[in-house]
């Protein structure tokens, strides 16, 4: 979630359900100031990921916005000037979990979490019945260190009943080629 960012522009766009937003970092002050007001606004100082218990996470330069647990790789030459000189434990926990205790269904779930994307949905396939959406964003190369590609990703989304409505590039290089993506899979049947 970082400072909250997203949950803060779909507020403005007028979204009145429940949000709950996920940051490891010690960004989460800021975010837990920023949600402070917004009684359907819930923050959890956690990330997710494909297991339960500590993780290193790689800060970046950028106010945490490149934060991974994974290390950085092609991301350092991009040209974007950020650099990861530090690192900070963090605790994990899986979204299956979390969707369980709190009973969630027919959620929208966006997930950015620096190419450890598909560690998050794998943390969630058991429960992943409860989502009915998913915005993530994927890169089409190695960013990070051992990242899932965008169409692993899509293909393993399709193959449990989600299909693309929306896909989008978000970086690309000096030369015009994609570099990651934003895109939106529903179940099918809510597109």
């Amino acid at each position: 979630a970082n400072s909250g960012q997203y949950a803060t522009k779909i507020r403005e766009s007028g979204f009145q359900g429940e949000i709950d937003s996920f940051e490891p970092t010690t960004i989460f002050n800021t975010l837990e100031k920023n949600a402070a007001k917004d009684g359907f606004w819930n923050v959890h100082n956690l990330g997710l990921s494909d297991f339960a218990g500590e993780a290193t996470m790689n800060i970046s330069s950028n106010s945490g916005l490149s934060s991974s647990l994974l290390n950085p790789k092609e991301i350092l030459d991009q040209g974007f000037g950020i650099a990861f000189n530090k690192t900070e434990k963090v605790s994990l926990a899986t979204l299956d979990s979390f969707l369980a205790e709190q009973n969630i269904n027919n959620g929208y779930l966006k997930i950015d979490a620096q190419g450890a994307e598909m560690k998050v949905l794998l943390g969630a396939d058991k429960e992943l019945s409860r989502i009915t959406a998913i915005e993530f964003e994927s890169a089409l190369v190695d960013l990070y260190q051992g990242e899932t590609h965008h169409y692993e990703i899509a293909n393993w989304l399709i193959s449990r009943g989600f299909s693309a409505v929306q896909v989008a590039p978000t970086h690309w290089t000096a030369s015009g080629k994609t570099i990651s993506l934003d895109a939106i899979f529903v179940i099918k049947g809510n597109s």
